[in-house]
């Protein structure tokens, strides 16, 4: 047998030279189709050993690529049945990978009567150069007589084939039907209607290339990767069959309403953002209901328990329910108001029965919320929203879903299945690599299934721990929160929302115990939406207000201070008696009991000071005119105390800073004489009597020092009149004159403090010194830079404080760079501002001129209230 079939090879193989006569290739031909179909007869048989074989269809596919590229269409067909006739006899021999089956095993040949078995062995051999042949066979101009023959083979033996040949060969036909109907385009809508148009296929070619298009797109939806049942791939081929007529019908089988087979996962594959994937489904798709219904029907026979599914069959199996949710989510954003209303009964029904059972469902309720709420958006702009049923369903829903996830957020749903551990700490276990194991409980994982239903590696996998928590906050934060009162008419139940995202989500993240008072932006920006609801004001009143007075509130970072600033401000508007107390605490009666901490008093009193500094400095401007009267009057006193501590009156000059920055100049007229007093004996005293290295001194000095840095940027009218006694307002600051005697503050103060001895160890100046002579030094070198002699740049145009960045100073000679450039700056900044322009920037206080760099100010004001640490 082996002998015959090599010699019969032979003959199909030879070629005669070209040398020869006329009758030569002719007869070779005959010789070549007799030999052909005895290898068939062979073949048939059936007694053919597989290596044998495999060596046939290599010779087989062979001599067919050489036909097709040297245009002999003779041998082709007869080619071609042979090659098909070694395919299903090399499957045959194959371990079949589903179980045969008879009734689907006939090839019918025909263009719509063809039939070919879903359930028959497949072959896992594929020959490199079949699907390079196969595309050349279709693809040729010359080979166009013998397509029929090609597009039957395609029908009766790709089937056979594991599933990654039906692309590539989709791919093939899908130009060649492009290059037809561009013809056909030229054709009839060319300019010239009346010339002559040269075309390569013909109405047949069309009829047989969208006959096998339509057989390999159905293969390609039917085909399971993991393989399905016998009984229900035999369901989907024969409803394919027979309700389909063509490329068209099978299309309106996919989107009908009991279409068994989900075909619309395919669909949320490539692309759920792509446009492009949308406006094929609106193509394909009779209604917007259709497509939604199909999707709610595939989510819900993946989230139904094995044992309670139908015999319906989910085609790829391997698609979590997450996809087709986020593919849902994604329509259900493109569909207009009216559009909306049609298919919301569906998806609410879908809703109802996730929400029926949520400890069944749980990895379910995220994603159906996402789309319920954006589905809500769109109805509740429409008038359907105004119908009773409509709002009840769209506010009981709501309420069951929002809950849940809240529950989830927090970590306290389910006890049993859930761990409650802090954000970093389910970090840490999702990084680990011991795996967590399953929870024996749960029925829907556990319960076992049959070949149809979903791996449960597929299900767990919507569920990632902290992933799906910051989720969650986020979703809470961007979009639900900013909605909830369209959805929610009662105060009442708006309120309990709110109460259950502080008990759950936000009051565990801000009760740390780390140094600093972090809290997680998801955190923030809840509490930022939560403030713009009049409802939510006592479910979010309460931690706000704590935190703000936890002693580690300005241990976080200045990069923090802006999420609060809004807090603050809905705290101080909501409640008045918020500001009263605040005042009331910062000149508080020292404690009568002999062992009560002098030290921890001062400190207290200085952080209630900052408190009321920050509380300020987050309002607008002159929004406490009314508290300014009782504010001066406790400041005042603070300063005329001569027993407070320097830490205390530090924090009185950050506060008067604030003041500055947040009220117009006119209402601080009543607070100069007292602050130009204070002013004058803190700088008098530094002159009589230096302050020693590393005192507590030093802080009171910076803090004066910075006040009058802030005072001269601003150039207020008030102070001008009164700035000769602290700084050089002449030309003398420029050019000094000989036996020249100051008579500023300032200038007095460098000339005595450079004279000074330094009396810290030059190897280690600790931090403060780093932050104070070398920084103070680099600051005054570049202010003046752009100042002195020069015409102001872009960066100098705008006048900042000089002493912003600095935080402390180790002695009073790391002040020397200020005291004797001051005077410089101040007079040159009067110019250089008219140069830039006058006119402050929003924020500022009106009436002060020149151009301040109001972001500088307050960025100043934040770094020194937030120290981060």
């Amino acid at each position: 047998m082996d002998a015959l079939i090599e010699v019969l090879l032979r003959f199909v193989l030879s070629e005669p030279k070209k040398t020869g006569t006329a009758s030569v290739p002719i007869a070779n031909i005959q010789v070549q189709s007799s030999a052909l179909d005895l290898l068939q007869a062979v073949v048939t048989k059936g007694d053919v050993d597989p290596l044998t074989l495999d060596n046939v269809e290599a010779a087989l596919i062979g001599k067919l690529y050489v036909s097709v590229h040297s245009e002999r269409l003779e041998l082709q067909n007869k080619l071609l049945h042979v090659l098909h006739s070694v395919v299903l006899a090399s499957t045959a021999n194959d371990p079949p990978k589903q179980e045969h089956n008879s009734r689907f095993d006939r090839i019918q040949v025909g263009g719509d009567g063809m039939d070919q078995s879903l359930n028959s062995p497949i072959s896992s051999k594929v020959n490199p150069l079949l699907v390079q042949t196969i595309v050349d066979g279709i693809s040729k101009p010359s080979n166009r007589p013998v397509l029929q023959h090609w597009v039957d083979f395609i029908l009766m033996t790709i089937p056979r084939f594991q599933q990654g040949l039906i692309f590539p060969l989709s791919d093939a036909i899908s130009r060649q039907l492009r290059v037809g109907l561009e013809d056909l385009v030229r054709t009839y809508t060319g300019a010239q209607v009346t010339a002559n148009v040269r075309s390569f296929t013909t109405d047949a070619d069309l009829i047989a290339l969208f006959n096998a298009l339509e057989r390999l797109v159905l293969l390609s939806l039917t085909k399971s990767e993991n393989g399905s049942t016998e009984d229900d791939a035999a369901s989907v081929q024969e409803k394919a069959t027979v309700e389909s007529s063509g490329l068209l019908g099978l299309v309106s089988n996919v989107f009908s309403s009991d279409a068994a087979s989900v075909q619309e996962e395919h669909l949320a594959r490539p692309n759920l953002k792509s446009a492009g994937t949308f406006e094929i489904v609106d193509l394909l798709a009779a209604s917007a209901q259709t497509v939604v219904h199909m999707l709610c029907e595939s989510i819900s026979y993946r989230i139904t328990p094995a044992g309670e599914r139908s015999r319906k069959m989910a085609i790829n199996p391997n698609l979590p329910d997450t996809v087709i949710f986020s593919f849902l989510e994604e329509y259900i954003g493109r569909l207009e108001g009216p559009i909306a209303v049609q298919v919301w009964t569906r998806y609410v029904a879908l809703t109802k029965e996730i929400a029926s059972n949520v400890y069944l469902y749980k990895r379910q309720v995220y994603p159906a919320l996402r789309c319920f709420v954006c589905l809500s958006e769109k109805v509740s702009q429409t008038t359907a929203v105004e119908d009773r049923r409509t709002r009840k369903e769209m506010q009981d829903n709501f309420i069951k879903l929002s809950d849940t996830c809240i529950l989830i957020a927090g970590r306290s749903f389910d006890q049993g299945h859930w761990i409650r551990r802090g954000a970093k700490d389910l970090a840490a276990l999702e990084r680990s690599t011991t795996p967590i194991p399953k929870v024996q409980s749960d029925a829907a994982l556990n319960e076992k299934s049959d070949g149809a239903s979903l791996p449960v590696e597929d299900s767990q996998r919507t569920l990632s721990g902290p992933d799906l928590i910051d989720q969650i906050n986020d979703f809470l934060a961007t979009r639900l929160l900013p909605n909830i009162r369209r959805f929610l008419t009662d105060s009442d139940k708006v309120l309990a929302i709110c109460n259950n995202i502080v008990y759950y989500i936000v009051a565990p993240s801000m009760k740390t115990k780390t140094r600093t008072l972090e809290v997680e932006q998801p955190i923030m920006d809840i509490l930022a939406e939560m403030v713009k609801i009049p409802a939510a004001l006592k479910a979010w009143r309460t931690p706000v207000s704590e935190a703000f007075t936890d002693t580690r509130f300005f241990n976080a970072t200045p990069a923090s201070s802006g999420r609060w600033r809004t807090l603050v401000k809905a705290l101080t508007e909501s409640d008045k008696t918020v500001m009263v107390e605040l005042i009331g605490k910062i000149t508080a009666a020292p404690s009568a009991n002999i062992f009560a901490n002098r030290e921890y008093e001062m400190l207290l009193r200085s952080l209630n000071l900052r408190r009321l500094s920050f509380a300020v400095f987050a309002g607008e401007r002159n929004q406490y005119l009314a508290q300014l009267p009782a504010i001066q009057e406790k400041l005042v006193d603070l300063l005329r105390n001569s027993t407070l501590a320097p830490v205390v009156l530090g924090e009185v000059y950050l506060c008067l800073r604030v003041l500055l920055c947040r009220l117009s100049p006119h209402n601080m007229n009543s607070f100069w004489p007292v602050i130009l007093t204070e002013m004058f004996r803190v700088f008098e005293q530094c002159i009589s009597s230096p302050p020693a290295d590393s005192s507590e001194e030093l802080l009171v000095i910076l803090a004066a020092c910075k006040f009058l840095d802030l005072v001269l940027v601003l150039q207020t009218e008030e102070f001008q009149v009164h700035q000769w006694m602290f700084v050089t307002d002449t030309v003398d600051a420029v050019y000094r004159p000989e036996a020249w005697i100051p008579e500023a503050v300032m200038d007095q103060l460098a000339e005595i403090v450079v004279d000074l001895p330094d009396l810290r160890e030059h190897h280690d100046h600790g931090d403060n010194a780093i932050t104070g002579a070398a920084l103070v030094s680099s600051v005054m070198e570049r202010a003046g830079s752009g100042l002195v002699n020069g015409s102001p740049s872009a960066a100098s145009a705008l006048r900042r404080p000089l002493l912003s960045s600095i935080r402390g100073i180790d002695s009073i000679k790391d002040l020397v760079p200020f005291f004797s450039h001051v005077s410089l700056f101040s007079y040159e900044s009067v110019y250089s501002s008219a140069v830039a322009g006058l006119g402050a920037s929003a924020g500022g206080a009106p009436g002060v001129g020149g151009a301040v760099d109001w972001e500088a100010v307050e960025r100043g004001l934040v770094e020194e209230m937030f120290e981060g640490r």
